[in-house]
């Protein structure tokens, strides 16, 4: 069916649509940009580089297999044929694990969220850090810049989760994902018009 003839095409983002994608990757760059300049600027007056390096490893690890294996395998882009995930959401990285287009566990669901909570609150903590750096140190022009920093991360960090739940979990087809909002006649109507995803989520859910 094409997407002008079907009656979901304004409730749900089902192709690896450019404008879409633009605005995912978009509406990250200022917490990642302030995020990395805090710590950087905490790193460079303190001398402790490996929360830097950490994050971006395991911010690596996480956006890469880690969310792939928890997250991506459950959504019907996943299952679609080709080497590499096609959706809103660029991930580097091939497919390395089997489609399972069942509902995630809660297991799953929990490791996630922790990730999600780790990613946006880890350099809001080391930037608050920096902060107690300066204020022992006696440096009152950096004690401002860093709280200001680790504040304009913060509201970056709400801002991204506001732009996610507000325009793309609204319309996600990853229907059990903890952030997904899209309404349950809208779920039921796409089940309806994908037999496949249909019986793998009545399978998972029973």
């Amino acid at each position: 069916m094409s997407c002008e003839a079907c009656a979901l095409r304004r409730e749900l983002i089902c192709r690896d649509l450019r404008g879409e994608r633009r605005l995912f990757v978009l509406s990250q760059v200022p917490f990642f940009l302030l995020s990395f300049f805090g710590m950087g600027a905490v790193g460079v007056a303190t001398g402790v580089w490996w929360p830097i390096f950490a994050y971006s490893a395991a911010g690596m690890a996480f956006l890469g297999p880690g969310e792939m294996a928890l997250l991506c395998r459950h959504c019907p882009h996943y299952a679609r044929v080709g080497p590499r995930l096609r959706c809103i959401g660029p991930n580097p990285f091939p497919k390395l694990f089997s489609p399972r287009l069942q509902p995630m566990s809660g297991l799953e669901k929990g490791f996630l969220l922790l990730f999600i909570a780790s990613l946006l609150l880890f350099p809001i903590a080391v930037q608050a850090y920096g902060a107690c750096f300066f204020f022992a140190e006696g440096w009152e022009w950096g004690l401002l810049g860093m709280a200001l920093a680790a504040l304009g991360t913060a509201v970056a960090a709400l801002h991204l989760l506001r732009v996610l739940t507000r325009h793309f979990c609204l319309r996600c087809v990853n229907f059990s994902c903890p952030l997904n909002r899209v309404q349950d006649d809208v779920v039921e109507r796409y089940l309806e018009m994908n037999p496949a995803m249909g019986a793998a989520w009545k399978e998972g859910g029973s």
